[in-house]
């Protein structure tokens, strides 16, 4: 069959065509890319798939990458060069077994998730496996000082670069209620009130004495986690709890997606964050 799906390269569009035959893939099958109009350098490209490739795993022959499609027939691969205006048709083949594990894995440890990128190693080759980032999704440990009241989740940290630099901060001495990578509004109005969900733990006074938690974001649930030879990631739900009513009451749901890819000697970290209304409350 001939289809004809979008493609995204570093966040543009694109057409490509996939050319398939069956799922025994007793015919060659295709993959088309175009570049548009910018030259592409380590790209990340991800469009949906037919139906009769999801789930499996394939190598790009040409590129000699692999090609990640998991069982929704999302698909992931990386690109490592095409010019501006270029096209190129490869060939896929099944994925062939390789010594180890190689590529972005999910682990869950308590109330912690962790993504690490393992690259290809040769037999009786030491692990050198790297974290790229951790997930804290129930409240975690504060350092000695800080206040439990800071002890929040629903954050990314550590974060780490692919040399092994730590890139994120968390409760640091200026800014105690601060963690890692997170999202929360400042400035808002809920039902009259005024709840801030950034700087948590904020006093009575305004002072952020941590006397008084006036509103949160939560960790609500882990929905998935997915590990691949290109891309690791999760789904999961927090809540915005506003705490300045006669009683706690959320204001906003959110979901979080998160996909870490090693891309170009980066760690890339996709995050998309979605948020509804609780109730019918604005």
């Amino acid at each position: 069959m001939n289809i004809s799906p979008f493609i995204r390269l570093t966040g543009l569009l694109f057409v490509t065509t996939l050319l398939s035959a069956s799922a025994a893939f007793a015919v060659e099958s295709k993959l088309t890319v175009h570049a548009g109009d910018h030259d592409r350098s380590d790209s990340i490209v991800s469009f949906t798939a037919p139906d009769e490739w999801k789930g499996r795993q394939f190598t790009i022959h040409e590129l000699g990458t692999a090609l990640q499609i998991d069982d929704a027939g999302r698909a992931v691969f990386v690109l490592p060069k095409l010019a501006r205006g270029e096209s190129m048709t490869c060939t896929l083949a099944p994925a062939l077994p390789v010594f180890g594990t190689t590529g972005v894995f999910a682990r869950k440890d308590g109330s912690t998730l962790e993504l690490r990128h393992v690259p290809i190693r040769t037999r009786g080759e030491e692990d050198n496996s790297q974290t790229i980032f951790r997930y804290q999704m129930e409240p975690g440990p504060v350092p000695d000082g800080v206040l439990p009241i800071f002890s929040h989740g629903a954050h990314l940290h550590p974060v780490f670069s692919p040399s092994g630099k730590l890139v994120t901060g968390n409760h640091p001495p200026d800014h105690r209620w601060h963690r890692g990578i997170w999202l929360a509004w400042t400035d808002t109005e809920f039902e009259g009130r005024h709840p801030d969900f950034w700087n948590q733990g904020k006093g009575e006074g305004q002072d952020k004495s941590g006397g008084k938690l006036l509103a949160e974001v939560r960790f609500a649930s882990l929905e998935k986690s997915w590990s691949g030879p290109v891309q690791g990631g999760f789904a999961s739900k927090h809540r915005f709890i506003d705490h300045g009513g006669s009683e706690p009451k959320d204001v906003l749901h959110e979901t979080w997606e998160v996909a870490a890819t090693r891309a170009g000697g980066a760690n890339v970290i996709d995050l998309t964050s979605t948020q509804t209304c609780a109730s019918a409350s604005p």
